[in-house]
């Protein structure tokens, strides 16, 4: 892969405690990450994706 280029799926660039996709389509998916609280996603952006965040206990921090 070219520095600078898409990565198509980033997932086994980081660790969560668990990964779920609930459903998927062409240009549509619905994925579930739980997180530990020492754990993270890495800045990142995306150009054609938007991410929609559901905490269901605890707090998350959110930087953009």
């Amino acid at each position: 892969m070219k520095s600078g280029q898409p990565i198509k799926d980033a997932s086994h660039l980081y660790e969560v405690e668990r990964r779920a996709q609930h459903a998927a389509r062409p240009g549509f998916r619905i994925m579930e990450l739980q997180l530990s609280p020492t754990q993270k996603v890495p800045w990142h952006t995306h150009s054609n994706i938007s991410d929609t965040f559901y905490v269901l206990e605890g707090q998350m921090r959110l930087f953009l």
